[in-house]
């Protein structure tokens, strides 16, 4: 009788403990005021934050915290909600600077005078050494996104930049002219810039898909002379040997072809694409409007109506950007399943 009882009570001790570990608090006002107190404090948003843990439990992520945030979650499980206040209030503060925009052209302008990107830049260096400092923060600085940054991190960027020797090469300032000529060569060529770069192996350096995208999208003001040449002669020169010859492609699909195979980003939503989107859609359980809050509060920004969503799912569009759909795509995955953290 004796054993039985022990062994019994360290079975209702397991069953107490593993209940105790998915136990739900509700998200109070006070809770979320001091989270966004120790962001302001530390300057650590949430994946800044987790990218410095070396253990984190499972199911913490960015995406997690931010719909605490966001209030899209009305309740958190107790534990993962302990562990991250722990860590946030064991953070020391840090010092904070403006984000001027004479600072900002100052680090675009090493940038450009460098050549040297903000990915290149930081290469070798790891985050967890560094504060969490990534090329993707480094970008936020340069397009204005961000209005402060940690001191020690815009210092060690501006050192690292300062040291490497000009680039000498002449820039060109993008103009709707030189968009337009490039738009009606490659039209001539018959085709899509993907294949474009797929084919040749005479490409210049840093000369890639997507560079032009950022060409074409506006998010790049300026281009090297030769990388424009470049362009301008092979696509003169595929144009030249597309006149008397059959077309590159067959005519795409009606149901699932673009209509527009020159439009820079955009690929075909094939029902294979669709079918991941549902099947993410049902592993967690989030609704359409939950899941497109915690897009706008992730780090890059991504805006995307619940009915987008809902359409993409159904295969309405013919086509879509591509890089949005992976990220709308890759957030998702990173959620955890409906049984697990989300409330049911």
């Amino acid at each position: 009788m004796f054993v039985f009882a022990t062994i019994e009570g360290v079975s209702s001790s397991k069953t107490s403990n593993k209940a105790s570990s998915k136990q739900r608090v509700p998200l109070t006002e006070d809770i979320l005021l001091e989270i966004r107190q120790h962001i302001e404090r530390t300057g650590l948003g949430p994946q800044a934050l987790i990218s410095r843990l070396e253990s984190p439990p499972p199911g913490l992520n960015r995406s997690l915290v931010a719909a605490w945030l966001h209030g899209s979650l009305k309740t958190a499980r107790k534990d993962i909600l302990d562990f991250v206040m722990e860590r946030w209030r064991q953070q020391p503060n840090t010092n904070m600077i403006d984000l001027t925009p004479k600072l900002i052209a100052a680090l675009n302008a090493e940038k450009q005078r460098t050549g040297v990107g903000e990915c290149a830049l930081l290469r070798g260096l790891r985050p967890k050494e560094h504060g969490g400092l990534t090329s993707g923060i480094v970008r936020q600085w340069l397009t204005g996104k961000t209005k402060s940054a940690e001191k020690e991190h815009v210092d060690l960027v501006m050192e690292r930049w300062s040291v490497l020797p000009d680039y000498n090469d002449e820039w060109l300032t993008f103009t709707k002219d030189m968009r337009t000529n490039l738009v009606s060569l490659n039209s001539k060529a018959q085709i899509s810039w993907p294949r474009f770069f797929e084919e040749r192996d005479d490409i210049p350096d840093d000369l890639n898909y997507a560079a032009v995208h950022a060409f074409f999208g506006g998010q790049r003001k300026s281009i090297r002379k030769a990388h424009y040449q470049y362009l301008l002669e092979t696509l003169t020169a595929l144009g030249d040997e597309t006149d008397n010859a059959k077309p590159r492609y067959p005519k795409r699909r009606k149901r699932y072809g673009t209509g527009s195979q020159n439009r820079i980003g955009y690929i075909p939503l094939t029902p294979e694409m669709s079918q991941a989107l549902k099947v993410e859609h049902d592993r967690t359980g989030i609704t359409l409007k939950s899941f497109a809050t915690i897009l706008a509060a992730s780090g890059d920004g991504i805006n995307v109506k619940p009915s987008a969503l809902s359409n993409w799912m159904r295969g309405n569009p013919m086509e879509v950007r591509e890089a949005l759909y992976h990220e709308v795509l890759s957030l998702w995955r990173s959620l955890p399943d409906k049984n697990a953290f989300w409330d049911s």
